[in-house]
C-alpha cells in the first residue's frame, strides 16, 4: 500500500522551490531536454518497479535527491550514456518532428524501395508517356499495392503510409520560384485537401509557443514533475493539497487548477507508451526556432559540457533549408 504524503514535512529536505526560480529563463531547447530527461527517468523508473529492481530502484533514488538540488541538470539513472553530451541523439530526435524540411538521402532511398515494391506489383512501364506518368500520384501507387497486397482498407493503408513508412512526412513538388502570396495559399489548400484525403484531424495537434512555456513556468512543472517522479519510485502518494502548497506557495494555483490545467499536461508527458502530444509540439516548436534564428533564440546553453553552437550548426546544416 503506498504511503501517503499528507504534509510538507513529509517531503525531503532536499526539495527547494527557489532553486526552480529561474525556470522562466529556460530556452524552448532546454526545457525539451529537462522535460525528456523527466521522461526517461519516470520510464525508467516504472520499468525497475514492474521488474522489482532494488538496486535501480535506490540508484534512482539517490538521483532524484540530486537532482532536487540541481533542477536544471541532466542526469543519468542507467549510467549508460552521455545524455548530456549526445548531440546527435537530439538532432535526430527533433529533425523527425520539423514540419519541413529537405528530403534526405534516407528518404529517397526509403521512397524508392517503396516505388520498386509496388512497381513489382503493378509493372507499369517506366518508358511510358510522360502524360501517362504525370497523372499517377507516387503516394495513391504506392498506397494500392499496400492495400492490394496486405487487404488493407482505404483510409487505413494511407494512415499506415503516411505514418510509419513516411515517417510522419508525405512527400510533394514545391517551387520555391513563385510569388510568396501564391506559394503560401497554394500550401495551405494542398494541405487542407491533404489532411481530407489522409482522414488527419488537424484539431488533435497542439501546438507550443513562447507564451506556453511562461505558462509552463507559471505552472513550476519541474518542481511538480520532480516532487511526482520521487513520489513514484518511493511508493509514496503526495496529496493535491501538499503539491499546490510546495509548488504554489503565494496560492496562484489552487486545486482546482492543478487537477484541469497543470496535471494533464504531466500526465501527457509521462505517457508510459511515448505517446506524449506535448512533447511533439514542444519538439517541433524547438525546430522551427533553431532553423528561424539561433543567435536570437538561443545565445547560450545551460548544459556545462555541450557545445551549443556546434549543436545548432549541425542542426541547420544537416537537416533544415540553407539560408542566404
Amino acid at each position: 500500500m503506498k504511503k501517503i504524503i499528507r504534509t510538507t514535512k513529509e517531503l525531503p529536505s532536499e526539495f527547494d522551490l527557489d532553486r526552480y526560480k529561474n525556470i522562466d529563463r529556460l530556452n524552448p531547447f532546454e526545457w525539451l531536454r529537462l522535460i525528456q530527461n523527466r521522461q526517461f527517468f519516470f520510464t525508467f523508473t516504472c520499468y525497475a518497479l514492474e521488474s522489482n529492481n532494488t538496486n535501480r530502484l535506490n540508484a534512482i533514488k539517490n538521483d532524484i535527491l540530486k537532482w532536487f538540488e540541481e533542477p536544471f541538470e541532466i542526469y543519468d539513472p542507467t549510467g549508460g550514456f552521455n545524455y548530456e553530451d549526445d548531440i546527435e541523439k537530439c538532432i535526430a530526435h527533433n529533425k523527425k518532428e520539423m514540419t519541413v524540411r529537405d528530403m534526405s538521402l534516407q528518404d529517397f532511398f526509403i521512397m524508392q524501395n517503396e516505388y520498386d515494391k509496388a512497381n513489382c506489383f503493378f509493372e507499369i512501364d517506366g518508358n511510358s508517356g510522360s502524360l501517362e506518368l504525370n497523372n499517377i500520384n507516387f503516394m495513391d501507387y504506392c498506397n494500392e499495392y499496400y492495400k492490394k497486397t496486405y487487404n488493407i482498407s482505404e483510409t487505413f493503408g494511407s494512415d499506415i503510409l503516411n505514418q510509419i513508412y513516411r515517417g510522419y512526412y508525405y512527400p510533394v513538388m514545391i517551387n520555391p520560384y513563385s510569388n510568396k502570396d501564391q506559394l503560401v495559399n497554394d500550401i495551405l489548400v494542398y494541405v487542407e485537401n491533404l489532411r481530407e484525403k489522409l482522414n488527419i484531424n488537424p484539431d488533435k495537434y497542439i501546438k507550443v509557443d513562447n507564451q506556453t512555456l511562461q505558462k509552463w513556468a507559471s505552472y513550476n512543472l519541474l518542481a511538480l514533475m520532480d516532487l511526482q517522479i520521487w513520489a513514484k519510485v518511493n511508493n509514496f502518494k503526495i496529496t493535491n493539497t501538499v503539491l499546490c502548497v510546495s509548488a504554489f506557495p503565494t496560492g496562484v494555483y489552487g486545486e482546482s487548477n492543478l487537477a484541469k490545467s497543470i496535471q494533464p499536461i504531466i500526465n501527457d508527458f509521462f505517457d508510459f507508451d511515448g505517446n506524449s502530444k506535448f512533447e511533439i509540439a514542444l519538439s517541433r516548436f524547438v525546430a522551427h526556432e533553431i532553423w528561424k534564428d539561433t543567435d536570437k533564440y538561443f545565445p547560450e546553453n545551460i548544459f556545462n559540457n555541450s557545445e551549443w553552437k556546434e549543436f545548432a550548426n549541425k542542426f541547420v546544416e544537416r537537416w533544415l533549408p540553407k539560408k542566404d
